[in-house]
C-alpha cells in the first residue's frame, strides 16, 4: 500500500521551481507531499482535488513569497487548511508581510524563514514537521544515546547534510526553533550550562556561584524567549550567545561597575515587540575551544544578521551594544574584531567592560565595513530621528 500523502504544499505557479526544489528536499527527508500539478490525475478536477488534498494531510506549508501573497488561489488553499485544523508552517522564501486572508489564518504560526539561508530553513522545516507527524526520536537518536559526552549536545540528523567546506557546517538557531526540532528544552539548557563552565574555568571562584540565581534566569527566558542563539556545528551544540534589552539607567551601571548581572531582573528588562531604541547587553557569549575558529566567525556574524532582521521586520534599533570580556579571547574579539571601546571595569570581578556605539552608526570598522545594508538601515533612522 503506498504511503498516504503528510503535507501539502501551497505555493503560486510563478514559485514552482523552488516549490519543487522543497518537495524535493521533503521526500528525500522521508516526508510524502502532495502539491500541484504533479499530483493532479487528468481526469481529476483541479478544485476537487485540491480540497481533498489539504483535507487528507496533517501538515499544511505555505511557501510565502510576494506572488503567494497575491495569489487567491493559495489564499483560498490557506483557508481550507485553518477550516479543516491543519498544522500549518509557513516557509517564507522572500521577506514578505502576510496580508489578508493569509496573515488572518498565519499570525499564530511559526514562521520559517528561508530567504537567508535556504538550505537551514529547510532544515529547520524538515525537523519540525517530523518531530510533528512523529513524535520526538527513539531513545536510540537521542541526545548522549551510545555517544561519548564532548562537551556538545547531538541533534536528530539533519534531512539534508550540511555542505562540507568549514563555515557551512555551522548554523544559528533560537532556542525555541531546537525544541520544534525535537530537542529537549532541559537538555539544552544543561548543554549550554556546560559550555559556559568551560568557557570560564579557571577564571571563578571556588566559593563563586557563576550562574547565579536559575530560576530567575529560568523566569527571564519564559518572558523574554528570544533572547538565546545556539551555534551548532554538524548537529551538536558547541556554542551560544546571551542578550538583553535593559533599561538605559541599567546598561550604564553595567558600563561603569555599578551594577553587575546579579542585579538583573525582569522588571529591567525592555519588551521591543513594539519596536523603538534600546541599548543591547551581550551578558554571556561562549564557544568551545575546538570551534573558536570557525565557529566564532559564524557567531559573531549571526550578530549583524539579527539587527538587520530586528530593524527590518520590527522598526526595532540597538542604540549601543555592551558587554563584559571574561577571557583573553573575549577581549580580542571585543577590541579588535567589533573595535568596541573599553569603557570601565566590571562590578563583581573587575573585568574589562566594553561598548560600541550604533546610533550614529560607525562610519568605519568591521560592521560598516562588512554589513552595508545593517549601516543604511541604521544612517536612515538616524537621520529620521534627528529630522524628527
Amino acid at each position: 500500500m503506498d504511503k498516504p500523502y503528510e503535507v501539502f504544499l501551497s505555493h503560486s505557479s510563478i514559485d514552482a521551481e523552488l516549490a519543487n526544489r522543497v518537495c524535493h528536499a521533503l521526500e528525500s527527508g522521508g516526508i510524502k507531499c502532495w502539491i500541484a500539478p504533479r499530483d493532479i490525475k487528468p481526469s481529476d478536477s483541479f478544485e476537487e482535488a485540491i480540497v481533498s488534498a489539504i483535507q487528507t494531510c496533517p501538515v499544511f506549508v505555505l511557501l510565502g513569497s510576494d506572488d503567494a501573497n497575491a495569489s487567491e488561489h493559495v489564499s483560498r488553499e490557506v483557508a481550507q487548511a485553518a477550516k479543516h485544523h491543519k498544522k500549518m508552517f509557513p516557509f517564507m522564501l522572500q521577506d514578505t508581510q502576510l496580508t489578508g486572508t493569509q496573515d488572518y489564518y498565519l499570525s499564530s504560526a511559526q514562521r520559517i524563514s528561508a530567504f537567508r539561508d535556504f538550505n537551514d530553513g529547510l532544515n529547520i522545516m524538515i525537523a519540525a514537521i517530523q518531530a510533528f507527524l512523529h513524535g520526538p526520536a527513539p531513545d536510540s537518536e537521542k541526545p548522549g544515546a551510545d555517544v561519548p559526552d564532548t562537551g556538545a549536545v547531538r541533534m536528530k540528523p539533519a534531512a539534508i547534510p550540511p555542505r562540507q567546506d568549514s563555515e557551512d557546517r555551522y548554523a544559528v538557531y533560537f532556542t525555541q526553533e531546537l525544541i520544534e526540532m525535537g530537542m529537549p528544552h532541559d537538555e539544552i539548557e544543561k548543554k549550554l550550562e556546560d559550555i559556559a563552565l568551560q568557557t570560564m574555568a579557571g577564571l571563578k571562584d571556588e566559593e563563586e556561584d557563576w550562574l547565579g540565581d536559575t530560576d530567575k534566569w529560568a523566569e527571564i527566558e519564559e518572558e523574554h524567549p528570544n533572547t538565546t542563539r545556539v551555534l551548532v556545528c554538524d548537529n551538536e551544540i558547541v556554542g551560544y550567545y546571551f542578550f538583553l534589552f535593559l533599561e538605559e539607567e541599567f546598561i550604564e551601571g553595567i558600563r561603569n561597575g555599578t551594577f553587575s548581572d546579579s542585579e538583573i531582573s525582569l522588571e529591567k528588562i525592555v519588551h521591543t515587540e513594539w519596536g523603538g531604541e534600546y541599548p543591547l547587553y551581550f551578558n554571556d557569549i561562549a564557544i568551545l575551544p575546538n570551534h573558536r575558529m570557525r565557529g566564532a566567525k559564524k557567531l559573531l556574524g549571526d550578530v549583524p544578521e539579527l539587527l538587520i532582521q530586528f530593524a527590518r521586520d520590527n522598526e526595532l534599533f540597538v542604540t549601543e551594544l555592551v558587554t563584559i570580556a571574561f577571557t583573553k579571547y573575549g577581549e580580542d574579539l571585543c577590541s579588535k574584531r567589533m573595535n568596541m571601546k573599553l569603557t570601565g571595569k566590571s562590578k563583581k570581578r573587575g573585568d574589562n567592560v566594553y561598548s560600541l556605539t550604533l546610533l550614529p552608526f560607525p562610519e568605519k570598522g568591521y560592521l560598516a565595513e562588512h554589513y552595508p545594508e545593517l549601516k543604511q538601515l541604521y544612517d536612515e533612522q538616524y537621520r529620521s530621528r534627528s529630522e524628527d
